[in-house]
Order: structure tokens, then C-alpha cells, then sequence
């Protein structure tokens, strides 16, 4: 079957078996059709789910999954969305031209980051796999809804089909808009242009013809309102089910959608239905239930990668989460001030942009009398909440599809249409290239050859991705299912090996710490700490923190004294830390480059210490620090054979060590974690010194350098 019809066939048997089993489940329940595609399609992705969670996920299965559910619908209704007879003809220009250029884009091979990375590196694992992948990181324990509808589609069609697959929810996503106007008593031509506005957005088309899950999002929490309000003005029960189903499905494919739930749940509670609440409670939980167990089983935290002060675990780090949180709410520095140009005009700084006439949206609060217009607004509003924590554009996208409903509402009728062609107009590639930044993330010139495959998938993204020139050197080098520690950013997409970078689990950030301080040679890297007390007979001892400070604490190694013989503690001791109990032992491995850590900000009370389990006579320790982490003073206390703690009277030294070469010791580690080879490149930022340092000194490290392109170095650990 040639590339194209193998492409679309995909994409069309993912979505045709969503709506079959939608209209199999809603069959006595007269629903719009995009209102169908949701609710089955929601219980597709999670038959994938559980496909590859018995080892089935193979194509043959797929196949066999979507005929069943096809045959099964009474009948398949092709999805008029939009009769052309229905809308005005500006209105049906735009829909028509924008339409076709996004569907160009959506047939192009995927060069969106995070798309040739997790949205669609995962499905490809999986289906070289037949299963779900049994590594623990960052994207691994995400909920991913959408990610399975992309697998189905990837099995036949590869990475194009996904991308058409969430370009679909993004088409459907304008009759819903109108369906949803309709049910809340909008005029139709004010849906339609509302629709309008929406579709045109620059982030909207750059999202929705990548495989990314924000466009489908904002489509399952319409269906969601939908539901909502329809259930509320007819009060039938068949409505709940598909409800809870729509609202927890938002959850499974990100987890800002984890609002939709609650807020159902509410709002059939102000009913007083306890019979309702238990049906959209049912439903909410087949859809969430799965994602949060698996996590739970897992990592001991429901809700990995996140929140994991709440639910402290050996597999992610409080601070690393901090930090990308602290990175998300800034975006290069954006403030209130500035945001309302960031967001409709320039488009770098907050990774895409809604469009000039975004910028007359505070006209919705003239429209405030009426109830339908507080509704969107409202509603808006709460949508907008997760977004506080994410400010950029794509997260913006639920409460800008409601905006633009209540904009186009209050507008008078022929002032809309305006203003829907000038958004047409400003938004289309070219224009934009006018007004918004350098770099700004949007749609360009529709790549037709490659979208027809006249130009191969290989040599389109060779030309536009110097990534995907690095995923072709490792692949020449590295055997497949070899694991590589990726410093650069690869496209796990187009990849046959496990690459993972640092930050993405507590193991791997250890190793990436690692790296950092082993390129450092200066004199006074690490310091020691010594304190001397009286010989005193302990059952245990620990080392507590002082301090309150932004940065985090360690202790490389502890070596306990008696006398000038050093300690190792006895047989059957017990390790005591907090926070962070589980990296305990890298504190006494006697591996200076490893070290126990409380990978979240210091405050006072932090300690690691040692429980022996019986009397130990000492008279000193001696830790070993980075002393860039030192912060204040550190208590030593001892316990008694009474059982009490009491403070040590303890003399205290410190000087810095000179300078140590332990470069071995760091690459050592990545052999132990089954890393074989590392990417890496030499700027002057990120881990970019440590590629540097590792080309310039392969001997030092003990790495061998395969290859290098576009800047991006391969080495293999020796």
C-alpha cells in the first residue's frame, strides 16, 4: 500500500472506530455526532491501554478491534460537520483555506518537539514492543489517553497518521463549538464565527496538526459542556455516563484536564441527584482510574510525575519538579504587564500566539447581562486556572475556544464577520510573518511534496531537523534497544534505541549531577566537615540541617571515627534520612561522585544519620560536601542507649579538598544504570560543558567518540 493511503487509512480507521463505538454506547441517546466521537473515542484509547497492557498491541489486533467496532454500529453516518449549505460564504472561504492548510501540515512528517519526542516516541516503543514500556520516567508516567489513539493509528500509517488523528478532534471541534452554542441559545452565525475564530488561531493550527493532545483536550472538555448542559435543561439520565466518560477522558490525556471531573461532579450534585453523581463518578473513574493505578503501582504516587512532595517516592525529585514548575510560570521573564502582546502578537517567548483580534476580547464583559455569556465567561475562567501554572499559548486553548464564542456573541453580527476575516487574513502564514517575532511557533509555508510524499519522509526531515540528522548517526552506531543518555534533546521518534535525558527520573538526574560536578577540576569542588567530641557510646547518630535556602543539600560520603580508625557502620544498621531516605546509601558507597541529596530547597530539620541498632563507641566524623551546597551549620546529635537524642559537643573543622580527577568514577555509574552511550553537544549552556569536556578529554572520562554532526557528539562509555 503506498506511504499516503497507508497514512490516511490509519488516521480514518482510528476515528471511524471511535465513532462506532461512541454510537454503540450513546445508540438510544440522540447526540451530535462530534459528541459521539468523543465518548467512543475516549473508550478506545483505554481497549488500546489494555491491549498493551496484556502484550496484544499489534496491528493484526488493531485491525480486528476496529472492524468489530465498525460492524457492530447499526450503521456508520459519514460526520457532516459543516454543510457548506449551512454557512455564509466568507465563513465557508475560511474554513475551506484554513482547512486545507492545516490538513498539508497534519500530512507532513512530524517536526514539532514534543512531538518526535513522547507523544509519538512512546507509541513507536510500543509497537516495536507489543507492550508498554516497564521504564519509569518523566513522560512514561503520564496519562496517556491520546497517546494510545496515536498508537493505533502509528501501527498502520506511522508518525502522519497520529498526526491526522488529532488534526480530526481539531476539525470536529468546530461543529461541537456550534452544537454547544446552540444548546446554550447563541445565535447560529455567532457559533460559526466563534468557531471561526478559534480555528485561525496561529496555536491552534500548530498544535492541532502536530501529534500533540492540547487541540483534542480543548475538543473533550467541549464535549464535556455539551453533556453538561444538555443534561441540566432535559435532567435524562442516559446523559451521565457518557458525561463522567468525556470529563475523565480529560484527565487521561493531560493532567490540566484532571478539572473537568470535579467540576461535573459539582454541578450534577447542585441537582441533588445522588443517582446522577454516582453515574458521573463511574464514568469519570474508568477514564482516570487506570492512569492513577498504574502510577500508584508503580512509583507509590498516584499522581507521577507530580506532585510528589504529597506522595515522596524513590523515583522523582521534588526539586526537579520545582524547577520546571518555576520555568513554566515565567516563560523568559513574561509578566502581566506584556502578556496580552506575548499572547496575540509576538509568539516566541510563550511557544505560539491566538492572533491580533484577541485583543479586543475584554469586549466580552459588555455582553455580562446575558446568561449564556457569563456562562462562557465563567467558564473560561475556570479553564484558564491550569494555565496560571503553564502560561503558554497551547494552554490557553480551552478558555480561548469559550472567548471566542462569547466574543463572536457580543459583537453585533456584521462586526463579527469582520472580524473574523481580519483574523483569517492576519493569522494566514505569510501575514503573520509580518508582526510576530523571530521564532515565534506557528504554522509556515504548507510543505506540499512532503505532505504527498513526492519528497521522501527521510530527506524532508533531514533538510528541516539537524535532530533527526542526530537520530541517523546513532542509529549507524548504536544497536537497537541500547540505552543512550540523551543531553541533547533526540527524537525518540525516529529512534529504535531508549534514549533518555537526565532530568526525567531521580536516576537519571543523579547521573546528570554526576556528569555536571566530574567536569569540574578546580581546587575546593568538595569540602570536608570534621567534628570531634568526647568518646561517647551512641546507638545512632545524625546530621541536621540548620538552614533555610532556595538550593538543595548534600553529603558526598561519611566516614565515622574512633580514635583514627574509620567506622564502617555495623551488620544490621539502619539508615536514616530526611527527606529522601532512598539515596541514603550513596552517602557511605565510599564513591565521592555519588552522594545522598535532598533534591528539594533546605529548611531546618533535614538530616542523614545512621541507626546502628546497638552501642558504637565514637569520637568524630567526617563528612564530605560540595561546597557549593553548604548552608548554614550543621547539628550533630547522637542517641543514647536511654533512647533520647541530645546534641554531640562537637569541635568543628573544615577545609576544602584540592583538585580531584573523577571523571572515571561518573562514567563508572553510567555503565552501572546500563547507559552505554551518551549524546551530547559543546555549548555553553545546559550540558554543554560536559560534552565539551568530554571531546576534549575522551581518555579522562573513558569514552570513545563515534561521531559527530550538526554540533551533536556520540560517545560510547568504554
Amino acid at each position: 500500500m503506498p506511504e499516503l493511503a497507508r497514512i490516511v487509512f490509519g488516521a480514518s480507521l482510528t476515528l471511524a472506530a471511535g465513532y462506532s463505538c461512541g454510537r454503540l454506547i450513546t445508540r438510544r441517546l440522540g447526540l451530535p455526532h462530534s459528541v459521539r466521537l468523543a465518548v467512543g473515542s475516549a473508550v478506545l484509547s483505554h481497549l488500546v491501554f489494555l491491549l498493551f497492557a496484556v502484550r496484544a498491541g499489534r496491528m493484526w489486533v488493531f485491525v480486528a478491534l476496529g472492524a468489530a467496532l465498525i460492524l457492530s454500529s447499526d450503521r456508520l453516518t459519514p460526520l457532516r460537520f459543516c454543510r457548506p449549505s449551512h454557512l455564509e460564504r466568507p465563513v465557508a472561504v475560511v474554513f475551506a483555506v484554513y482547512g486545507l492548510l492545516y490538513l498539508v501540515h497534519a500530512l507532513a512528517p512530524e517536526i514539532r518537539p514534543d512531538g518526535y519526542t513522547y507523544h509519538l516516541g512512546l507509541p513507536a516503543e510500543w509497537i516495536r514492543l507489543g507492550a508498554l514500556s516497564s521504564r519509569i520516567g518523566f513522560y512514561e508516567m503520564l496519562p496517556q489517553g491520546m497517546e494510545m489513539l496515536f498508537a493505533f493509528a502509528f501501527a498502520f500509517g506511522g508518525h502522519s497518521a497520529a498526526k491526522l488523528v488529532h488534526f480530526g478532534f481539531l476539525v470536529a471541534t468546530i461543529p461541537l463549538m456550534v452544537a454547544v452554542g446552540r444548546r446554550l441559545g447563541l445565535p447560529e452565525g455567532a457559533s460559526r464565527v466563534g468557531a471561526g475564530l478559534y480555528f485561525c488561531a496561529p496555536v491552534v493550527g500548530t498544535a492541532g496538526t502536530a501529534a500533540y493532545n492540547d487541540a483534542a483536550l480543548v475538543f473533550f472538555l467541549l464535549a464535556t459542556i455539551y453533556l453538561l448542559v444538555l443534561w441540566w435543561q432535559e435532567g435524562r439520565t442516559g446523559y451521565l455516563l457518557p458525561l463522567g466518560l468525556a470529563a475523565g477522558f480529560c484527565y487521561a490525556i493531560k493532567p490540566t484536564g484532571l478539572l473537568a471531573a470535579p467540576v461535573a461532579l459539582l454541578v450534577v450534585a447542585l441537582r441533588r441527584k445522588l443517582s446522577g453523581v454516582l453515574l458521573v463518578a463511574v464514568g469519570a473513574a474508568a477514564m482516570i482510574a487506570p492512569w492513577m493505578v498504574r502510577n500508584a503501582v508503580k512509583t507509590g504516587n498516584p499522581l507521577a510525575p507530580l506532585a510528589n512532595r504529597l506522595f515522596p517516592n524513590p523515583h522523582f525529585y521534588v526539586l526537579t519538579e520545582l524547577e520546571l514548575a518555576r520555568g513554566l510560570r515565567s516563560y523568559e521573564g513574561v509578566t502581566w504587564r506584556n502578556l496580552p502582546s506575548e499572547l496575540t502578537l509576538r509568539g516566541r517567548r510563550l511557544h505560539g500566539f491566538i492572533g491580533p483580534v484577541f485583543l479586543v476580547a475584554p469586549l466580552v464583559l459588555v455582553g455580562l447581562r446575558r446568561p449564556a455569556v457569563r456562562l462562557l465567561i465563567g467558564a473560561a475562567a475556570l479553564l484558564a486556572i491550569p494555565w496560571l501554572f503553564n502560561i503558554g499559548a497551547r494552554f490557553f486553548m480551552p478558555s480561548l475556544a469559550l472567548l471566542a464564542l462569547a466574543l463572536a456573541t457580543v459583537l453585533p453580527r456584521r462586526l463579527a464577520s469582520a472580524a473574523l476575516l481580519c483574523q483569517a487574513v492576519l493569522c494566514l502564514p505569510p501575514v503573520a510573518a509580518a508582526y510576530a517575532e523571530p521564532g515565534a511557533w506557528r504554522l509556515e509555508g504548507p510543505p506540499w511534496r512532503a505532505a504527498l510524499r513526492l519528497e521522501s519522509e527521510s530527506e524532508y526531515l533531514r533538510r528541516m531537523l539537524w535532530e533527526y540528522r542526530a537520530a541517523q548517526m546513532v542509529a549507524q552506531h548504536v544497536p537497537p534497544q541500547a540505552r543512550i543518555l540523551d543531553l541533547v534533546g533526540l527524537p525518540t521518534a525516529y529512534l529504535s534505541v531508549e534514549a533518555v535525558a537526565p532530568w526525567q527520573s531521580a536516576a537519571t538526574e543523579r547521573l546528570g549531577y554526576a556528569l555536571q560536578i566530574a567536569r569540574l577540576t578546580e581546587r575546593g569542588v568538595y569540602s570536608d566537615i570534621e567534628a570531634c567530641w568526647p568518646e561517647a557510646e551512641l546507638t545512632a547518630i545524625r546530621f541536621v540541617q540548620t538552614a533555610r535556602a532556595e538550593r538543595q543539600w548534600g553529603i558526598a560520603e561519611v566516614q565515622l571515627r574512633h580514635g583514627a580508625n574509620t567506622l564502617r557502620p555495623p551488620a544490621g544498621s539502619r539508615l536514616l534520612a530526611r527527606p529522601n531516605a532512598w539515596d541514603a546509601p550513596l552517602a557511605f558507597d565510599r564513591n565521592l561522585i555519588s552522594r545522598w541529596g535532598t533534591w528539594e530547597p533546605v529548611r531546618p530539620g533535614m538530616y542523614l544519620g545512621v541507626d546502628f541498632g546497638r552501642p558504637v563507641r565514637l569520637e568524630g566524623v567526617r563528612l564530605t560536601v560540595l561546597t557549593h551546597e553548604q548552608a548554614g551549620e550543621i547539628r550533630f546529635e547522637g542517641r543514647t542507649a536511654r533512647g533520647d537524642w541530645r546534641p554531640l559537643a562537637a569541635s568543628t573543622h573544615i577545609w576544602q579538598r584540592p583538585a580531584m580527577n573523577l571523571r572515571l568514577s561518573a562514567t563508572r555509574l553510567l555503565k552501572q544504570e546500563g547507559f552505554g552511550y551518551v549524546a551530547a553537544h559543546a555549548r555553553s549552556h545546559g550540558y554543554g560543558p560536559v560534552g565539551e569536556s568530554m571531546y576534549e578529554r575522551p581518555a579522562d572520562w573513558g569514552v570513545e567518540l563515534l561521531q559527530e554532526t550538526d554540533g551533536v557528539y556520540l560517545f560510547a562509555v568504554r
